[in-house]
């Protein structure tokens, strides 16, 4: 009981501070304290003890007291690295991701993995050390955040395309693998516009496909197409005209598999 009443009095001073992030520290599923002496956050059965413990409550979060010795709180560094969706390799490494993609990306978005300095924070002896990592944790975050969020719009639409297709809405349809689901809409216009790799090549006008052709007629004119498109960026210079033929290429594999 006296380890989780410290832990509580811990959290009530380090949220005086407010730049630091209490979920660097193993407080996140330590009670409130009317919860852990009262039974109950609002500890209605016991209003005269509440108000007590309101008040000290209160001194705590006044409280500036300044840790010799925070190391043993600190969580580890791989539960921080999960925690904030923090590793890179396995952003990058999603399996709705084409080889291809990753390869754009990487070269793109050049982050190292996120890794926290040893020899600052090996002893993380005082709020002041605290705060500056929280500093280093935000600022990581800050600049994996373009990752991310490329990564989560290209994975979001791709599961959503396979997920709602009408194709993939028969009875047992969800309980089958993924693969198999893809395999399902692969013929289709909705294929073609959420898994192709044009979101990853940052290119300025993609290719937006009309339809999946059905015939030859069809077949010939989307490769008209498809070249008309590719001729765009011929003279722009790499990485554009590169990568506008890979997209392309992808274009042509996918109808004629």
């Amino acid at each position: 009981m006296f380890g989780k009443g410290l832990a509580c009095a811990i959290k009530y001073i380090i949220s005086n501070y407010g730049d630091i992030d209490p979920n660097l520290l193993k407080l996140g599923k330590v009670e409130s304290a009317p919860t852990m002496v009262l039974g109950d956050s609002w500890g209605s059965k016991y209003k005269t003890e509440k108000k007590i413990l309101d008040n000290v409550i209160s001194s705590l979060k006044k409280s500036t007291y300044d840790f010799t010795n925070l190391n043993d709180w600190l969580q580890p560094q791989n539960e921080v690295v999960k925690k904030y969706g923090m590793d890179i390799k396995e952003i990058i490494n999603n399996p709705l991701l084409d080889e291809t993609e990753r390869t754009w990306i990487r070269e793109d978005y050049k982050t190292p993995p996120f890794v926290i300095n040893e020899t600052k924070y090996g002893k993380v002896s005082s709020i002041a050390d605290l705060q500056a990592l929280t500093k280093e944790v935000n600022s990581y975050l800050k600049t994996i955040k373009p990752i991310k969020s490329l990564v989560n719009d290209i994975v979001g639409n791709r599961l959503k395309c396979v997920y709602q297709h009408p194709l993939n809405k028969t009875r047992g349809a969800k309980k089958k693998g993924i693969d198999i689901l893809i395999s399902n809409i692969r013929r289709t216009r909705e294929y073609l516009v959420s898994f192709n790799i044009g979101r990853a090549a940052g290119l300025s006008n993609p290719f937006v496909p009309v339809g999946y052709p059905i015939d030859n007629q069809q077949y010939e004119s989307f490769k008209t197409q498809l070249s008309g498109w590719e001729r765009t960026y011929r003279g722009k210079g790499e990485p554009q005209e590169g990568r506008s033929h890979l997209v392309a290429n992808w274009f042509q594999g996918a109808i004629e598999a």
